[in-house]
């Protein structure tokens, strides 16, 4: 588990307009510098260095210093990180998407590329810290953890440019064509459900390696849906496909209003 780091200093809150309206009290209305320290609630050898750097900073003619904190042990800027995050995302795109693990130890060999100083425990791993990945994810908001869909390499190179082309193209004529509005319009999609009941959870005792809740069965049958909306929102009814020879109505006791219930012996969709 990665470590929750708290604050035990106030070093580096206090906004640039404080510090500069200290600054100014100090040179221009020549008030001393722990005075207003006091009254402003800042550290008083802080307001004294950045008053040197101000003084400077106002005769060279070049901006303001900054405030704030800036941890020492940054390894990426801002440039680097957006590129990591890029490629994250372009790897999940084309499902070859990293875990965290991966994505720990394409942080260190990318550190070794840029020649960047990293901590030593990175070097002695071969890979980034779990720290360092809690606080990338927490700094880019656009990316998280999550559990990817199973998809077979032929639907995953099937799905390109080209053929979602081809597909649109004829859609678009065949629309033409016969002038089909939307209520004509059906999307139509099969999906696996089980005859098991997902177990909530549940309070029980700490430290109990095994806890169980009843349920119909502890692998059920794997019944096939097909479900059918059209462009207008409409459904009718869904279809229950089970898988055996001889069907009964008592399949479908308690199913949603007017669904229909067939049985082939493989489960699965069929022409007939």
């Amino acid at each position: 588990m990665p470590r929750k780091q708290v604050r035990t200093t106030s070093r580096g809150t206090t906004s640039d307009s404080t510090m500069k309206t200290a600054a100014l009290l100090c040179l221009d209305e020549h008030m001393s510098e722990r005075s207003v320290a006091t009254s402003l609630n800042i550290c008083h050898v802080s307001l004294n260095r950045y008053i040197k750097k101000f003084k400077l900073d106002r005769e060279t003619g070049s901006s303001l210093p900054s405030v704030g904190y800036r941890p020492h042990s940054k390894v990426f800027n801002e440039i680097h990180e957006k590129q990591l995050v890029n490629y994250i995302k372009n790897s999940a795109d084309i499902y070859f998407g990293l875990s965290s693990k991966e994505v720990r130890k394409l942080a260190f060999e990318y550190t070794v590329k840029q020649e960047l100083k990293i901590p030593k425990n990175w070097t002695r791993n071969k890979e980034a810290g779990v720290d360092w990945f809690s606080e990338f994810l927490k700094r880019n908001s656009s990316i998280s953890i999550r559990r990817p869909e199973a998809t077979s390499l032929s639907r995953a190179m099937n799905f390109n440019k080209v053929n979602v082309k081809n597909c649109m193209d004829k859609y678009q004529s065949v629309l033409l064509k016969y002038k089909f509005e939307g209520q004509d319009i059906y999307n139509l999609d099969e999906t696996g459900i089980t005859t098991v009941q997902r177990t909530e959870k549940v309070v029980a005792s700490r430290g109990k390696k095994q806890i169980g809740a009843i349920t119909s069965a502890e692998r059920g049958t794997l019944v096939t849906m097909c479900l059918a909306v059209n462009d207008l929102g409409n459904f009718i009814p869904p279809m229950f496909i089970f898988p055996r020879v001889n069907y009964k109505d008592y399949f479908v006791r308690g199913g949603p209003s007017g669904c229909v219930g067939v049985a082939n012996k493989s489960g699965w969709m069929q022409g007939n």
